[in-house]
């Protein structure tokens, strides 16, 4: 729903009439609109990473990990939820426990991805995962516009561009 209507049009009602429960039931489990958002966002970001870890856990090298980052970025470029996520965490002090936990998950996962990039270089400090967070958040931004056969090959020129500088 987030990437759909935004996070404006996340309410109790919505997320009732679309699952088929009750406004009740939403309600009761989900007391504030700051709890329902970051279950919102907690469940789209987990479904991405889920997503970006079935790309690129079975890859055997860092060529191969571009790949799977590649096809994950081509195939995702079109959505605005991660985006709005982001957004709504930096400017909504109600989510601020959530956005510390965001950035823990964020700098997680880039951490992983480096080191399946650079298999062979030691362990990094907090500024490259970051970095690499970074510049990956970025590609999707540029190719939002493109299809996913479109972006998929200049995502994975910038990105071996990017390990032929590391």
């Amino acid at each position: 729903m987030i990437a759909e209507v935004g996070p404006g049009g996340l309410t109790h009602r919505a997320v009732a009439a679309s699952t088929g429960l009750t406004l009740g039931t939403v309600s009761h489990k989900i007391r504030t609109k700051a709890e329902l958002v970051q279950v919102g966002y907690g469940g789209l970001y987990i479904n991405a990473v889920s997503r970006l870890r079935a790309q690129t856990s079975v890859l055997p090298s860092g060529r191969e990990t571009v790949v799977g980052i590649a096809n994950f970025l081509a195939e995702n470029s079109g959505s605005r939820g991660i985006d709005a996520l982001h957004l709504a965490v930096a400017r909504d002090p109600a989510l601020h426990q959530f956005g510390l936990q965001l950035r823990y998950l964020r700098g997680s996962t880039s951490r992983s991805l480096l080191q399946m990039l650079l298999p062979n270089r030691p362990s990094q400090g907090h500024l490259e995962p970051a970095l690499l967070s970074g510049f990956l958040s970025s590609l999707s931004r540029h190719y939002g516009d493109w299809t996913a056969e479109e972006a998929r090959a200049p995502i994975r020129a910038e990105l071996e561009d990017l390990m032929a500088l590391l």
